[in-house]
C-alpha cells in the first residue's frame, strides 16, 4: 500500500479522517439536530463544502468535481477518489508538520 491509498475500514465505509465540517457540527452541537449525512463520503471530506439556507436545507458542493453532491432526498456518494487524494494531503501535511516541531 502506498502512502496515498487509505485501507476501507471493517464495515466496508472509508474510514474517518481528522477534517470535521465546522457547518455539520455546528448543526450537531449547537443545534441539536442530527445531520442525515454519516454514511456519506462528504460528510468528512475536506474538500466538500456544506452549507444550509434560510429554508434549513442542507447542501453540500464539492470542490474537486465542482457539482453538488449531496442534499435532502438525494443518494449519498459512498466512495469518492477525490476525497480520498485530499485525506491522503491532508495527512501528509498534518505528518510533515508534525516532523518539523
Amino acid at each position: 500500500m502506498s502512502d496515498f491509498e487509505i485501507e476501507a475500514g471493517e464495515d466496508d465505509h472509508p474510514p474517518e479522517t481528522p477534517y470535521k465540517s465546522d457547518t455539520l457540527e455546528h448543526i450537531r452541537e449547537k443545534l441539536q439536530e442530527q445531520v442525515p449525512v454519516n454514511n456519506a463520503a462528504c460528510s468528512d471530506c475536506p474538500v466538500s463544502i456544506w452549507y444550509r439556507d434560510k429554508e434549513a436545507v442542507l447542501t453540500c458542493f464539492c470542490s474537486a468535481l465542482h457539482k453538488t453532491t449531496w442534499t435532502d432526498g438525494c443518494v449519498p456518494i459512498e466512495y469518492c477518489d477525490g476525497r480520498e487524494q485530499a485525506v491522503a494531503r491532508l495527512l501528509a501535511t498534518l505528518k510533515a508538520q508534525k516532523v518539523s516541531r
